[in-house]
């Protein structure tokens, strides 16, 4: 945004944009991209609900009932796509959770946010089934 100011106080289209126009922009566009990919790649990367329409998908004249769903679900999203590796990979990436001992072991920081969500979901009355803190 600074160069594309620059580029259009040199041409003298520019005239009208002050400092402040240049910071609303770029914090625009930062909110923009960031709602992008906190939404869109993350979900088709983690959802559920994406990945049950995906497969159900390839065949829409198929009915589906919900012991095959779970299987499938399991079978593949779980297993085949090593979705739980994935999750624990980030998870010690990020200092939630550390190896100890052969397995895994939540850390500080990881309870730290398990609070956080307990929170969030209490004070927004969302279930909460998922998220337990002991």
């Amino acid at each position: 945004m600074v160069a594309v100011y620059g580029f259009l106080k040199k041409i003298r289209l520019g005239s009208n944009f002050t400092v402040k126009d240049i910071i609303l922009s770029l914090v625009l566009i930062f909110s923009i991209n960031l709602l992008f990919f906190t939404h869109v790649p993350v979900t088709a990367d983690r959802s559920i609900s994406v990945f049950l329409l995906g497969y159900m998908s390839g065949s829409s004249e198929t009915v589906y009932d919900e012991e095959v769903i779970k299987k499938v679900f399991i079978d593949e999203y779980v297993l085949k796509n090593e979705n739980i590796e994935k999750r624990l990979e980030e998870q010690i990436s990020s200092g939630n959770i550390s190896r100890d001992l052969g397995g895994y072991r939540i850390t500080d920081q990881g309870k730290k946010i398990v609070r956080f969500y307990v929170f969030i979901s209490r004070l927004l009355n969302i279930r909460s089934e998922n998220i337990k803190f002991k």
